[in-house]
């Protein structure tokens, strides 16, 4: 359109166009308003079912009222061209926040919740909308959304009370071709046949709205119409538990309903939905819920407790690194001092002792995982073994732990009683119970009995010594936000270490010195800067200053010595400082391998220390030799020392369920030792037996493979990789480290330079060893790269 003005509508842009018509910005010169104005297509004008169907929409979109529709306000024609004016949303769609990444749980609950109301409201008034998908769902400030284009609603006879065949649009698959194919894979299994739709067609896509928001990816496949047919008709979505551990099972559950290809097996209304989907909410604020069970065969594998983190890694160095700051222990055979907590059970009839109890067995993991030299099964795998009928021995063995923590909880008049057993799994055979009565009112006091119990018995009775990071509580409702604090830290995902913030900022809130909840706090922003979801530059000055409130309050917490000692070597490169830290956390607990291991990898390495971090290393694995996370922070140390054979074969001895980390680790080995075509065979292997790698870790591997085919010859095949991951890096965090290793296999120097000044900028983990990389080794005699080095202070 080229005119300013059309009826009393001045034209100020163009916004966009559907399948069939045009939108603009305009004003409304009468209310002094904005308005989007939709505008017929001249192609479609001249088809009079066109004309019909434009209407339609403009007629159902005015008949309903509600805060999350769009307003229509006119529907009109002039000189023959028909219009409908509607609300303007400044804002943007749900498929531009979908960016092959999961969606934050708060906001997926926000969105959720509005789209379901705006449901309720249409399907009351007897409306299906029949085309919901993430571009008809905006999105304005405040996180307000609006459900937009009923241009395919039709009327429910079944709803609205008009006789069955008036106003009944049947669409068989031959009026698909004009349609995305993206559209078709939110279709309901119904709407695809051609048969008659209601509401349940809406749940079904608001489904696939759901599982897309919550996997980074939709459930079915849409390479092709007829592949994304055939997948919503007959094939079973992979589980989402498989794709985002960290999404409730609570909201899995929802999901999973309204995925039935069966309508019958669906919510039956939008409004039953809804009601699941507030209670969901409501349970995810309070914390009550628990995270996506691990599956079973899962359980089955070597590596047992840590399967689920791969998708969130950092890249092979990182992952060391993650691992040993949140305490990864894989469980291959039972680890020495391993232990289980298993959830205390509610023998009561009453049931609202059930979330003390809960309480209580957050407290018990809380505190045992303070004890220095401990691994501790993590909620997510013992929540499985919650009920009378668990035996604890078998739990104990497929838990693959010498000890088993087990409770009960009852009540006997006013009081709150507590039995606890310790169990050694092997000789089946206690060790150690006690037996807790406190009046129900004196939460605090059991909380304060089951602190004395860990440390004044358990301790002792596994043989272990050190600090303990956890006070003995004084603020009742301070330590329960502490102690679900760090529970959450020990389960997988950015999501749950957010509102593991969350739980220490409120603890912090409830009492101003507490030093254990700023210690973990620094431990959770430190986390944070680890995924590579975001630049670590963006959360390293938080974890420093939380570290340094905990000190200042505690100077003899090790765990908060550790933290600040990771966070100022990685948002100030003070290599000297973190020295001095990580060697007070020592002084703190010598047999503190996690200390020894950060001081050899982040500080003695990048300072061109190698013997001196091979020694800290052997230390830090004859403190605990079972522990597969610390031979693959040696594995580091010997690659960046150029002892590449002993790398590989250090490699080798950790167990194959670490693959796609030693994958990426034997690729940087045969790389440096100019193997590109092996470099190839262990990626590609990777994939095929452990399936795709996904995160940080994918892009590690496919910047190893690009710099494999650079070091070929493959220049094409490389380029396209780098150009891949380029794209990548404009909406999500893709290391720039690594991008610029491939930049410097194809020659291309000056891009690499650029590259590794937004790695220094962005605080990126890898830049520390850009000093002792080979990757990096072209570069050694150019100046830039040697003003990088001493601006980070790196020999």
């Amino acid at each position: 359109m080229t005119a300013k003005f059309f009826s009393h509508y001045r034209i100020i842009e163009r916004l966009g166009q559907g399948g069939m018509g045009e939108v603009y910005l305009t004003e409304d010169t009468k209310l002094n308003r904005h308005v989007a104005l939709k505008i017929l297509l001249p192609e479609m004008a001249r088809d009079s079912v066109s004309i019909q169907r434009f209407q339609r929409e403009a007629r159902l979109t005015a008949a309903l009222s509600h805060p999350n529709i769009v307003t229509v306000f006119e529907v009109g024609e002039q000189d023959g061209t028909h219009f409908v004016a509607m609300e303007y949303i400044d804002g943007h769609t749900l498929r531009q926040e979908l960016k092959g990444q999961p969606l934050d749980l708060d906001f997926v609950f926000s969105v959720a919740l509005q789209v379901a109301a705006a449901l309720v409201v249409a399907h009351a008034s007897g409306i299906v909308h029949r085309d919901i998908k993430p571009e008809n769902i905006m999105l304005r400030s405040g996180r307000q959304i609006k459900v937009l284009d009923f241009g395919l609603s039709r009327i429910d006879p079944l709803l609205s009370g008009t006789a069955p065949g008036e106003e009944r649009v049947t669409q068989t698959l031959l009026s698909l071709a004009d349609s995305v194919s993206g559209t078709v894979g939110y279709m309901s299994p119904e709407q695809l046949r051609g048969q008659f739709v209601d509401a349940r067609s809406d749940l079904f896509a608001f489904g696939v709205v759901l599982y897309e928001m919550l996997a980074g990816r939709r459930p079915f496949d849409d390479r092709s119409i007829a592949e994304s047919i055939h997948q919503v008709l007959a094939v079973e979505p992979r589980p989402l538990a498989q794709l985002n551990p960290s999404v409730p099972n609570a909201l899995i559950r929802v999901v999973h309903k309204c995925l039935e290809k069966d309508s019958k097996k669906r919510y039956q209304s939008a409004r039953e939905l809804e009601a699941d989907l507030q209670k969901v909410s409501q349970a995810w604020q309070a914390g009550r819920l628990r995270t996506t069970e691990i599956p079973r065969r899962v359980l089955q594998l070597r590596a047992g407790f840590w399967h689920r983190r791969w998708w969130w890694l950092f890249g092979a160095a990182a992952a060391a690194i993650i691992a040993l700051l949140l305490f990864l222990k894989p469980a291959g055979s039972p680890l020495p001092n391993s232990i289980a907590a298993l959830p205390i059970e509610n023998v009561s009839s009453d049931h609202s002792l059930d979330r003390v109890a809960d309480s209580l067995s957050d407290s018990l993991r809380i505190n045992l995982a303070g004890l220095p030299g401990l691994s501790i099964a993590p909620a997510s795998l013992t929540e499985r073994y919650r009920g009378p009928r668990t035996d604890p021995i078998a739990a104990g063995r497929q838990l693959r732990v010498h000890t088993l923590l087990t409770g009960k909880l009852s009540r006997r008049e006013n009081n709150i009683e507590v039995s606890l057993e310790l169990t050694d799994v092997a000789r089946r055979a206690q060790i150690w119970s006690d037996h807790i009565s406190r009046r129900a009112t004196d939460l605090a006091g059991l909380q304060n009995d089951l602190w004395a119990d860990i440390i004044l018995q358990i301790r002792p009775k596994l043989g272990l010594g050190g600090q303990h990071p956890l006070q003995p509580p004084q603020n009742s409702q301070a330590y329960q936000f502490c102690q679900r604090g760090y529970a959450r830290l020990r389960d997988p995902g950015a999501h749950s270490t957010e509102l593991a913030i969350r739980d220490f900022q409120q603890a912090i809130e409830e009492n101003h010195n507490y030093a254990s909840a700023y210690a973990g706090l620094a431990q959770a922003y430190v986390a944070i800067a680890n995924y590579g979801i975001q630049p670590p530059v963006t959360v390293l000055s938080q974890a420093i200053s939380a570290s340094r409130h905990a000190l200042e309050l505690d100077p003899d917490i090790s765990l908060a010595s550790t933290s600040y000692g990771f966070a100022i070597t990685a948002g100030d490169f003070d290599l000297a400082g973190a020295e001095r830290w990580f060697r007070r956390a020592i002084a703190f607990d010598p047999k503190l391998p996690r200390a020894r291991s950060l001081l050899a990898l982040m500080v003695l390495v990048p300072l061109k220390r190698g013997d001196e971090a091979m020694i800290e290393m052997q230390r830090a694995i004859d403190a605990s030799p079972q522990d597969a996370t610390l031979s693959l922070a040696f594995a580091n140390v010997l690659y960046f020392s150029r002892r590449f054979d002993e790398a590989l074969a250090t490699n080798a001895r950790v167990s194959a369920d670490y693959l796609p980390i030693r994958s990426a680790q034997e690729a940087l080995c045969l790389a440096a030792m100019r193997k590109p075509a092996q470099v190839e065979a262990v990626i590609l292997a990777a994939g095929k037996d452990k399936g795709p790698a996904v995160g940080q870790i994918a892009h590690m591997q496919r910047c190893m493979l690009a710099y494999a085919y650079g070091q070929q010859g493959r220049t094409k095949d490389a380029e396209r990789i780098a150009e891949d991951l380029d794209r990548q890096a404009t909406y999500s965090y893709v290391s720039p480290c690594n991008r610029a290793a491939v930049k410097v296999a194809l020659n291309r120097t000056d891009e690499a330079l650029d590259l590794l000044n937004t790695c220094y900028d962005q605080r990126d983990l890898f830049f520390r060893f850009i000093g002792v990389d080979p990757r990096y080794d072209p570069l050694r005699g150019n100046k830039r790269f040697q003003s990088l080095l001493r601006r980070a202070g790196l020999p």
